[in-house]
Formats: structure tokens, C-alpha cells, sequence
């Protein structure tokens, strides 16, 4: 019989930054992290080489060491100096803005120490920031701009092998390919944990077990927490397209890396916001979420490909069973896209008309995503999600003339599951005694660096 002092389930950056603080405080800890994907220096995608999503039971994408942040952009938000909110999650309901600001500029130091950029970019003061301030505000839209640590996605995976190897050297155990099946009671407490690996079922111990599974992870926390009787609820999805335009509609805006341009919620409309801005390198790429559903993400690679990327979400109420209706509305379009990703022009989107491939091949903005299927999003898709979609387009078209152009591309469907929210105590326990939770598989962060700080901040009460 296996036991740990903690068992960390998901190898995501809270995971993984959790353990990274355990083990720095206490060096004796006995930690076990357990992960459905792979060591980060084995994820490769097979699409790479088949040219399209063969919908992998584990994604490599969205699963192994470093979670989804491996093989996105990974850019680190920060915080402007007089800020009391912050991007990325909702760690000022457990802290205080002071501290929320210590965890990020500790969590910012292990990065770097392992690789990121010492310098920082964007911010509110940035002059880009200034002039487009007001054109947005005019629009109806804010500008939300923080500053940010731009690592770059070939950057970052190496930073997080190095994290990889320095927790191994430290005495963490991690194992890779482990499917957790069920949590594990004693007494009324969470005690361990079974999971399958290469067919075979284990069963190993821990007083304390964290949920640490990011978004991937959304629909096993929502299982496990229903059969647990842990007290949670659902929330708005957020859920949208990705869209791609050529650099020059963006222009200076660029500069800023990661603007956020915020919409409030209408009787019409929904709230609004764009996510994961992927200038000047920007490559749109497709990602399987258990083995059900293709999805559509957007990364930024080395090499300059003239593309802008970026999120169209909206904070959607579909109901308690939001996260199945979300998943059906995608199965739709994937089975209209014979399950792959599907484009489509933003012009034929406006009319309600199928991008035709032959029309796609003379359009003057070519898809860098060359397995995604042209066809019409909207026969997927509700009506009140179509009429979001428009309506902000047409919204920063007016900030940015030419973002409404009809050659612009649409990608679906893109969504955030971090809607499911567990609710948590102020040392970030369940109501079920010995179970914790961070990151976004816990609706408790929706980002890189606040899923990191999460970790961070329970690593911190747990070591002590």
C-alpha cells in the first residue's frame, strides 16, 4: 500500500506549482502527481503529421505536464500597479488584493528563474492602451489591458521541462498515463485515490487530495463531485469562435500582445470579451476533448504568418446541464465538418451562406488551421450565440476598421469549461473534509498565472 502526504490529480500549472511550493517548504513531503497525458517533452500532436485531428482518447493539446499552457502562447498576465481586480480568476474572493499581488510576483520568479522574459510588455499606460481607450469606449467596449510577460509557446514548454526534471530531482513522484478513476474515503474524509494505468487499477493514500485538472478536466469534476455529494453549482459557459484576420487589420493595437476587449451584457446580447490574443505568429489549431469533440484554440508559433488570432467568447447561460448542451452544439458542427474544426468566411457567416471550398481557396485570407472544414457555423449553433458573434464584430469594427471584413475567417467552436465552480472554504477545501481544489478545473481561475498562483497559495497553507 502506496501512501503520500499529498495527491495532486492534474499536472497543469496550478499542479504543478502547488507541488513546486510543497516541496520547496518542506523538502521531507511526500507528493505524488497523477496525470492522464504525458511527460511535456513527449506531447506531440498527431495532427502535425496526419494534417488533421484523429480525436486522441488523451489529448496532447490539453493534457500532461503543464496542461493546455504548454502549447498555448503562454503569455503571463500581470497587474497594473493601482489594481484591485485582476485577469484570470477570482482569487480576490479568497485573499487580499495585496496578497493576491505577492502570489502572482512569486509565482512571476519561478518562472523567470526557469526561463521567461525579464522584460514586461503592455499595460494601461502603454501609449497603444491610451489612444484606443477612448475609440472603445465609444464602441460600448472596454479596453482591458494589464501588463504581461510574453514567453512564446516554443519558450514555454522548455521553462516547464526544466520544472518537470527539477520536481523529479526533488524527490516528487509523478505518474504519467494515470486515468484517476475514483477518490477514495475513510471516515468521511477524502484518503487516496484509484486510478488505471496501462489497464491495471491502483490504489494509493494521502490525508490531503487536490483536484488540480484544469478545464479538460471539467466534466470528471463535475461527476466526481456529484457522487461525492461536494457541495458545487454551474455557472455561465463561456463560448464562441475563434477569429483570424490579417496583421494589418489589427495594426498598433498588436503592440499590446493581449488587449481585452469587454462587452456588458444586453437584453439582446450577452457579456462579451475577447481571449487569447495571438498576434503577428498566430496559428489556429484544433484540440479533442475526450476523444468526443474537436475544438478550436489558438497558439502563437516562431515563425511570422502575417495572422492575427483571437477569442470571441460569451458568458452564456444554458441551464445546469450547460456544459452537455454546449458539448451537443459542437458534436453538431463537428459532424457537419466530418469531426474536424469548421471555417468559415465572416461574410457568408453575416448571410447565413456555406463557404463554399472553392470560394475559401480564392479568398484573400487563407485558413492556417488546413484541416479545418468550410461550411456554415450557424446550423450548429443558436441564434442568440449567432447574434453575439455579429454584434461584437460589428463593435470593434468601429475601433478597428476592417476587423468586419468579409475575406476574415471564423473557427468552431471554442469554449471555456470553467463554468463548473466547486465551492471552497478559505484554505481552499471542498465541504468534503481532505479534498481541495484549484486552478480552472475548479472554476476557481480561467489563465495561466492565476492557475498557477491558486497552486501556489495552497501550497503554501498545506506545507505549513
Amino acid at each position: 500500500m502506496k501512501k503520500f502526504d499529498y495527491i495532486i490529480i492534474g499536472a497543469g500549472p496550478a499542479g504543478t506549482f502547488c507541488a513546486y511550493k510543497i516541496i520547496s517548504d518542506n523538502p521531507n513531503a511526500r507528493v505524488l502527481i497523477l496525470d492522464s497525458g504525458s511527460p511535456v517533452e513527449k506531447r506531440t500532436c498527431p495532427a502535425e503529421i496526419a494534417g488533421q485531428c484523429i480525436h486522441c482518447k488523451v489529448c496532447d493539446i490539453t493534457h500532461g505536464f503543464a496542461g493546455a499552457g504548454a502549447f498555448s502562447d503562454c503569455k503571463l498576465s500581470l497587474y497594473n500597479p493601482e489594481d484591485t481586480t485582476f485577469v484570470g480568476g477570482e482569487l480576490e474572493d479568497y485573499r487580499s488584493t495585496e496578497k493576491i499581488k505577492n502570489l502572482i510576483d512569486e509565482v512571476v520568479s519561478v518562472y523567470r528563474k526557469y526561463g521567461a522574459p525579464k522584460n514586461e510588455e503592455g499595460g494601461k499606460d502603454h501609449p497603444v492602451a491610451k489612444k484606443y481607450a477612448e475609440p472603445a469606449k465609444n464602441a460600448g467596449l472596454a479596453l482591458v489591458t494589464v501588463p504581461f510577460i510574453h514567453t512564446g509557446t516554443t519558450l514555454g514548454r522548455d521553462l516547464f521541462y526544466k520544472i518537470e526534471q527539477e520536481l523529479l530531482e526533488k524527490g516528487v513522484s509523478i505518474e504519467f498515463y494515470a486515468n484517476v478513476k475514483d477518490i477514495l474515503l475513510q471516515d468521511g474524509k477524502a484518503s487516496g485515490v484509484e486510478y488505471l494505468k496501462h489497464k491495471h487499477k491502483y490504489k494509493v493514500f494521502a490525508p490531503k487530495v487536490i483536484l488540480a485538472t484544469g478545464r479538460a478536466g471539467i466534466s470528471w469534476n463535475k461527476e466526481i463531485c456529484q457522487k461525492l455529494v461536494v457541495k458545487s453549482h454551474v455557472g455561465k459557459i463561456k463560448m464562441g469562435v475563434r477569429y483570424e484576420v490579417p496583421d494589418a487589420v489589427m495594426g498598433d493595437i498588436n503592440q499590446l500582445y493581449e488587449p481585452k476587449f469587454k462587452a456588458r451584457a444586453t437584453k439582446e446580447t450577452d457579456a462579451a470579451l475577447t481571449f487569447c490574443h495571438n498576434p503577428y505568429c498566430g496559428s489556429v489549431v484544433s484540440e479533442s476533448y475526450d476523444g468526443e469533440i474537436t475544438l478550436v484554440n489558438g497558439h502563437a508559433d516562431t515563425e511570422p504568418t502575417g495572422r492575427t488570432n483571437l477569442a470571441l467568447l460569451f458568458k452564456m447561460d444554458l441551464g445546469e446541464n450547460s456544459i452537455e448542451v454546449a458539448k451537443n452544439m459542437a458534436k453538431t458542427i463537428n459532424l457537419a465538418a466530418n469531426g474536424q474544426v469548421m471555417v468559415q468566411r465572416y461574410g457568408d457567416f453575416v448571410r447565413n451562406l456555406r463557404t463554399e471550398p472553392e470560394h475559401l481557396a480564392r479568398n484573400s485570407v487563407q485558413p492556417t488551421l488546413k484541416a479545418a472544414y468550410p461550411s456554415n457555423l450557424q446550423w450548429g449553433m443558436t441564434p442568440r450565440l449567432v447574434n453575439n458573434i455579429i454584434t461584437f464584430v460589428n463593435q470593434i469594427d468601429k475601433v478597428l476598421p476592417g476587423f468586419a471584413g468579409p475575406d476574415n475567417l471564423l473557427y468552431g467552436l471554442e469554449m471555456k469549461f470553467s463554468n463548473f465552480i466547486i465551492e471552497l472554504d478559505q484554505n481552499l477545501m471542498t465541504s468534503l473534509p481532505g479534498l481541495y481544489a484549484i486552478g480552472d478545473g475548479a472554476g476557481l481561475t480561467n489563465g495561466l498565472i492565476q492557475a498557477s498562483a491558486s497552486g501556489w497559495l495552497l501550497g503554501e497553507i498545506l506545507a505549513k
